[in-house]
């Protein structure tokens, strides 16, 4: 925990079962890992069944928590680099720019190049 000027803790990790599982699909996508939910359960050390609970107990499913994990991640990589686009889609796992194109113009009505314009 790190402190912060009051001396108070902030918690380092997310207080449930997804958002753990969340920050481990992060964190296999910095990696170059392949993130498929038996992974990801496994490093969580739980079952791939438990986990498919948690998600769906948060009413998603496990594809679902990754397209979300995948649209944040470029968002801020669109936001905050200098990275083209196709480079950001292999680094979020797509295996080509243009499915990575469709599935962010799906979820935010514009294209990836189109979003980093406006935001700039």
């Amino acid at each position: 925990y790190p402190c912060d000027g009051d001396s108070q803790l902030i918690p380092l990790l997310p207080a449930s079962l997804v958002g753990l599982a969340e920050k481990q699909i992060e964190a296999f996508i910095a990696e170059g890992r392949r993130f498929h939910i038996e992974s990801v359960a496994e490093s969580l050390a739980i079952s791939k069944r438990a986990l498919q609970r948690a998600i769906g107990g948060e009413g998603l499913t496990y594809s679902q928590l990754v397209a979300e994990t995948r649209l944040r991640r470029a968002i801020f990589w669109l936001d905050h680099s200098d990275k083209p686009v196709t480079e950001i889609a292999l680094e979020l796992g797509y295996t080509e720019g243009s499915n990575f194109t469709r599935a962010f113009r799906r979820r935010t009505g514009m294209s990836p190049s189109a979003f980093r314009q406006a935001a700039s």
